[in-house]
Parts: C-alpha cells; structure tokens; sequence
C-alpha cells in the first residue's frame, strides 16, 4: 500500500470517526431533550468527543424543542390553507347573492318609480282639469254653494285651531301628568310633564 493509500485511509477513517461523534451528540441531544435519561458517563464522553460545553449541549436542547414546537405550527399549513380556500369559495358565493339581489331590488325600484311617475303624471293632469270643470258649471247655485262653503272653511279655521290648542292644554290627567294624547308643545306626542308642558 502507497503512502497516498494510507493518507486517503486515515482521511476516510477520521471522517467517519468525526461524522459518528457529530451523530452520537445529536442523539444525545434528541434523547435529552425529549426527556430520556443517559448515563452521566456517557453524557460527558460524547459532549468531550463532539468538542462542546454543557451550556451548548443546554443551547442545543432548547433548539431541538423550539423545533419541535414549530414544527407542530407548521404542520396546520396544509389545513388553514383548505380552510382559506373554503372561506375564499363562500365569500365569492355570497358576493353573488349579493350582486343578484341588488339587480332584482334595481328592477322592482326600477318599476316603482316608472308607476310613481305615470301617477304623479296623472294627479297632475287631474288637478289641471278640475279647475276647468269646476269653473264651467252651468248652474251657478252650486258655484254659489261652493263659494259660501269655501268661506265658512275659511272663517271657522282660526276657531277650530284655538279649540285644538284648547284640547291639547287640557289633556292633563288629575295625576298631574300628560295624557297619551300629548300637549301642544309635544306636538301630538305623547309625554309624561306637568300641565306646565301645555302652556
């Protein structure tokens, strides 16, 4: 055997030696870490062999469990992502309904105010035409009839507003409180003030 033989030999054989004492120390590190027990001995030949300290093998411990604690996080990926797809499916399902509705609410609106128009269309054209009817009665009695009514509206108004501000103020039960009815000053709403409220 040449000497490069034995050099490549002895590199190989050192290799191996370096690559079982860097295996040996991971073990130990698992093992500790998942809270097995070592032999003290055996702890101290193989933390000397992988040339550490104890705080390291510490260092390292802690490491290996943080791992393993991510490790369990990172597992629920595959899981959350489906739940996002399935979340993502609904929202666009719902934006749908969504849309749909607003189109059908769109089109009755649409129809509503086309009938409101043609309505309004028609009050319009009606109220243009009573005047005229109106003004074009042969019989002038009822025009008579008409103006003496139209008068009378007029001069009983003012006595019909001081009977309805009357009504208001004495709608005060013997309690001393407001009647449902409401007061003047509540404008029809029901309170619960003194007949004070009334004035």
């Amino acid at each position: 055997m040449t000497i490069q033989n034995v050099l490549s030999a002895a590199k190989q054989i050192m290799s191996d030696r370096a690559r079982t004492v860097v295996s040996k120390y991971r073990e130990l590190v698992r093992t500790m870490a998942a809270g097995g027990k070592v032999p003290p001995g055996d702890v101290i030949e193989i933390v000397e062999s992988a040339g550490k300290t104890f705080d390291q093998l510490r260092v390292d411990m802690e490491l290996v469990e943080q791992r393993k604690r991510d490790a369990v996080i990172v597992s629920e990926r595959p899981a959350v992502e489906a739940e996002m797809r399935e979340v993502g499916r609904l929202r666009g399902l719902l934006a749908d309904r969504r849309k749909k509705a607003i189109a059908e609410l769109n089109a009755e609106e649409a129809v509503l105010i086309e009938r409101h128009n043609a309505v309004a269309l028609r009050l319009s054209q009606i109220s243009s035409v009573e005047p005229r009817l109106r003004n074009t009665c042969p019989d002038e009695s009822l025009l008579a009839r008409e103006r003496e009514l139209t008068n009378r509206k007029l001069a009983l108004l003012p006595k019909f507003r001081e009977l309805q501000n009357e009504l208001y103020g004495q709608t005060v039960s013997p309690s001393g409180y407001a009647s449902a009815r409401g007061c003047e000053r509540c404008k029809g709403r029901s309170c619960n003030m003194s007949a004070n409220c009334a004035m």
